[in-house]
């Protein structure tokens, strides 16, 4: 029942030793790793912040699998032997179409009776994107113009962005501090106030991808990592603000995988907003069907902040 659903070094870990995997580790195998730290400049008269993005990399992670070991002809010994003869080892994790090239750092847990003994490895995965080549992602799910990366929609990953995405990206920057003095004499500080520069925000993406097979799944999921990760600063588009957000990759989150019956997979990808401010509400004229008045040259909303102001 278990036999040829996963390998280490080309052996089937459930035939060779007794070995399978138990439910609840796919989740963070699968999650990406987090962007490796740049150098960086915070410059107090401005907004944001400016990153060295001209090579940005992928940071090492650490995943912990949770396994069973059944039966008196299973040696958890012999796994674990297996594991020592050598820091690196090939998972090739053929249910779900996945390798890994892991290295073991601990033995966290251990339960163990006569006829089933539980216990998980920590491993560490230090090689991102391992055996990976590059395909375009394939979009089986209708257009979606809600969210886009660099110009490209996400629904062309099979991504449907979930609720809470846009109270993220409304949230507002925390304010940097300007020049403040501190006179243990006097009462209170003395505040430079003549301007206000806001700091970088994290905005967390909430996702839902689905795919016809594990394959293509991988393949969407692998190719978004990929764009989000290439050099220079990336553009977030939000149709609800109508606003283009610079940004960074940093972290993934992923909470289920389902690689059966049907194929989905939901996670959080963590983007530092390199430069931003509050938005400002925009006024417009409007008739009372609500429809907006338009401008005599046809391309402009009437603005009613300039009347205001007049």
């Amino acid at each position: 029942m278990f036999e040829g659903k996963y390998y280490i070094d080309g052996l089937d870990m459930a035939k060779t030793y007794g070995i399978i995997r138990t439910e609840g580790s796919y989740a963070q195998l699968v999650q990406w790793p987090s962007m490796k730290q740049v150098d960086s400049n915070d410059w107090g008269d401005e907004d944001g912040e400016e990153f060295d993005l001209s090579a940005p990399v992928l940071d090492t992670r650490s995943i912990v699998i949770n396994f069973a070991c059944k039966g008196v002809q299973g040696s958890v010994g012999d796994f674990i032997a297996k594991l020592s003869d050598g820091a690196y080892h090939i998972f090739n994790f053929a249910d779900i179409g996945l390798q890994f090239k892991l290295r073991a750092m601990s033995f966290p847990d251990y339960d163990g009776s006569p006829s089933l003994k539980i216990f998980s490895v920590k491993f560490s995965d230090d090689f991102p994107f391992y055996n990976y080549t590059y395909k375009a992602p394939v979009q089986t799910i209708s257009d979606n113009p809600d969210y886009e990366i660099d110009g490209k929609k996400l629904s062309a990953y099979n991504v449907r962005v979930l609720e809470g995405t846009l109270d993220s990206i409304r949230r507002a920057p925390e304010v940097k501090e300007n020049l403040l003095v501190k006179i243990d004499t006097l009462s209170g500080v003395t505040y430079d106030d003549k301007n206000v520069h806001f700091k970088t925000k994290d905005v967390t993406i909430n996702c839902l991808m689905t795919a016809n097979s594990l394959e293509q799944l991988w393949q969407n999921y692998y190719a978004l990592l990929h764009d989000l990760i290439q050099p220079n600063e990336r553009m977030l588009y939000c149709d609800a603000t109508g606003e283009e957000y610079p940004f960074k990759y940093n972290s993934c989150d992923v909470e289920d995988f389902y690689p059966s019956p049907d194929i989905w997979l939901t996670f959080k990808i963590v983007l530092n907003v390199t430069s931003c401010r509050p938005e400002e509400d925009e006024l417009v004229l409007a008739s009372e069907d609500c429809r907006v008045i338009i401008s005599q040259t046809n391309d402009k909303a009437i603005n009613m902040k300039r009347y205001e102001s007049e």
